[in-house]
Formats: C-alpha cells, sequence, structure tokens
C-alpha cells in the first residue's frame, strides 16, 4: 500500500479518477490494492478518529444502489 499526500509524486495521478468536475484535494491518498490494505487504512483512521472516504476511480460518479 502507498500513500501520496498534495504536492508528492504520484499525488495528481492518484486523485485523477475522481470527480473531474469538482476540484478535490484529500490530505492523504491511500493507494491500496487489497482488501487488507484497505481494512488497515480504515482501522488507522478509526483508530485516530480521522474522517475518511472509500472511492475506486472507475465507479466514483457512478450512483449508490438502492439499499447500501
Amino acid at each position: 500500500m502507498q500513500t501520496f499526500t498534495p504536492g508528492q509524486d504520484g499525488y495528481r495521478e492518484e486523485i485523477a479518477g475522481f470527480q473531474t468536475g469538482i476540484e478535490s484535494a484529500p490530505k492523504l491518498v491511500v493507494a491500496a490494492t487489497t482488501a487488507d490494505d484497505v481494512a488497515g487504512a480504515v482501522r488507522h483512521a478509526a483508530a485516530r478518529d480521522l474522517p475518511w472516504r472509500s472511492r475506486r476511480p472507475a465507479t466514483a460518479c457512478a450512483p449508490r444502489p438502492t439499499g447500501c
């Protein structure tokens, strides 16, 4: 798992798939490649009471299915 902060090489590429019509500048981006990466990032944020949001670039703009 890699992490990126604004100004760091790779940061812009990691956020490029998110809402392209809205400027976005998260303070930290986690490039998770496995379910364990995602779980670890969520645990880290939860333990520190940090806000977090999970997004997949290909579906970041897709509507949520009913019941989610």
